[in-house]
């Protein structure tokens, strides 16, 4: 369908909205809302049940009931990487965005991506991170601030891993800028990170943190050296310091929410800090001379 946008300016693609779905029914409401308010009205809301234990699926197929635009796909549990592989199955539009299901969005969300956008660039927005005060605008690795080309995904076969539940995001977006020529940025916070109490992967500890985070940003500087040919480490500096940042996060986790006793969480951070990637880490800082605020 093409028509016009409520602008009158530029003619209509359909756009995909992908919300992965798991016990969340006490925030779907507002998360639905959100996305049905859309200003651009030419769109197709995939919602992916996955193997939701709570009242998540009939909230589901109540909205789809009073909406057409709305797609409901029910599945088995398989994490969150398994369920936006299935939002990408079912897309059919020109275009996709991620929203989760616990997250908002403000009403000219996917107009001002499609607005933006320009063939063969990732279009991304500002995120809002409601949790601090005041809200955090920045800008992340997360695939929901993202106006995506289904094209892109589909002609270079680009899925989400089955099976991380962290990472996952970075992965997907290093493979994906590997087919574009550039990035549009919209200088606007058009999606809202909502933090719900409880439920945040960040909240809870996860003894495989540190490797899961040292293995992204292993990734990461593989691919600036090699994908994007900078080999000089005064060039990674930002790389770096974020990188560290993201280890410290991670001894920290370590020393304050292990259960183990009080030795042996500090043999943990003791070897950490003793192994070949953080070592090679606080080499390179050191040559920059980079000063980190601990």
């Amino acid at each position: 369908r093409n028509g016009l946008t409520l602008e009158g300016m530029l003619p209509m693609e359909r756009i995909n909205v992908i919300v992965p779905v798991y016990n969340a029914e006490n925030y779907l409401q507002d998360c639905i809302t959100s996305i049905l308010a859309q200003s651009y009205s030419d769109f197709a809301l995939i919602l992916v049940n996955d193997g939701s234990t709570d009242g998540s699926l009939s909230i589901l197929q109540d909205y789809a009931a009073k909406d057409g635009r709305i797609l409901v796909v029910d599945k088995p549990n398989g994490g969150v990487s398994s369920a936006r592989n299935a939002g990408l199955a079912a897309c059919e539009g020109k275009y996709l965005v991620f929203v989760d299901a616990d997250d908002t969005v403000e009403r000219d969300y996917l107009s001002q991506l499609y607005q933006h956008a320009q063939e063969g660039r990732l279009t991304l927005c500002g995120f809002e991170d409601r949790a601090k005060t005041p809200p955090a605008f920045v800008f992340i690795n997360s695939p929901c601030n993202k106006l995506y080309e289904t094209r892109i995904i589909k002609e270079n076969a680009l899925s989400f891993q089955p099976g991380l539940s962290m990472g996952e995001d970075l992965l997907f977006n290093l493979d994906y800028i590997r087919h574009v020529e550039g990035f549009t940025v919209v200088n606007k916070p058009l999606y809202h990170y909502c933090h719900p109490n409880g439920q945040s992967l960040s909240r809870t500890y996860r003894p495989d943190f540190y490797e899961i985070n040292n293995a992204q940003y292993q990734t990461l500087l593989r691919y600036c050296r090699e994908a994007c040919g900078i080999v000089e480490n005064s060039a990674l500096a930002g790389v770096y310091d974020v990188y560290l940042s993201s280890m410290l996060y991670a001894f920290d986790d370590v020393l304050t929410l292990d259960s183990s006793p009080k030795r042996t969480r500090h043999r943990k951070v003791w070897e950490f800090m003793n192994g070949t990637d953080f070592q090679n880490l606080i080499r390179h800082m050191r040559e920059q001379n980079l000063i980190h605020p601990l």
